[in-house]
């Protein structure tokens, strides 16, 4: 009797043994992280419109005129090989730019993350924008980074003291896609525009 008592504990603690090295294991055992989300270089959603490069016009305008108001660059006797259109939420909110080219496939569109032109955002809702945009860069691709700096002066000779503002441009480059930063100086005064961008071209190519 005693004897089946000893051998009756040593297999309980044999069991609760086991039980505990798998539970350890389990615990030491790396979580896998979910695959990443594959996201395209060629789309861009605008309001409830997915763009996409090499997107008829006709097509383009229709999707988008159905939420916003549509304004072209040109006079109605210009004529050109490319043209531009600009989207507007209200008078006060462009919310995008769609250019095509000769053939009237989109090249290029862009988005503005901040479209009122009359406010001034907080470094909390650009943290945010930025924050969207990083989270839905393209995967697959290389990214690359490009400054860019522009001045516009009064009159010559070209002296520091009459630059009429100085545009400097940031941008991040992954494929197709492209996230720009602009601040714009002019008379002591400062603005950011963040936008998003799907184009045919680096911006490098672009005059």
């Amino acid at each position: 009797m005693r004897r089946l008592l000893i051998v009756s504990i040593g297999l309980i603690l044999a069991a609760q043994s086991a039980g505990i090295l798998r539970a350890q294991g389990a615990q030491q055992a790396p979580a896998r992280r979910p695959p990443r989300p594959v996201r395209d270089d060629d789309t861009l959603i605008v309001g409830t419109t997915t763009l996409k490069l090499g997107m008829p016009k006709d097509e383009v305008v229709r999707m988008l005129s159905a939420q916003y108001d549509l304004k072209s660059g040109l006079e109605p006797t210009q004529k050109v090989i490319e043209e531009s259109i600009d989207v507007w939420a209200d008078k006060q909110n462009l919310v995008a730019t769609v250019h095509f080219d000769a053939k009237g496939t989109l090249e290029w569109a862009s988005k503005l993350w901040t479209p009122d032109t009359s406010k001034h955002y907080s470094d909390g809702e650009i943290g945010r924008v930025i924050f969207t945009l990083w989270a839905a860069l393209p995967t697959g691709v290389g990214c690359r980074m490009i400054a860019l700096k522009s001045q516009d002066y009064t009159g010559q000779p070209y002296t520091q003291s009459q630059v009429a503002h100085v545009i400097r441009d940031a941008h991040i480059e992954c494929g197709h896609k492209r996230i720009t930063f602009t601040t714009l100086t002019s008379k002591g005064d400062e603005s950011l525009n963040i936008t998003e961008e799907i184009d045919s071209k680096s911006i490098l190519d672009r005059p």
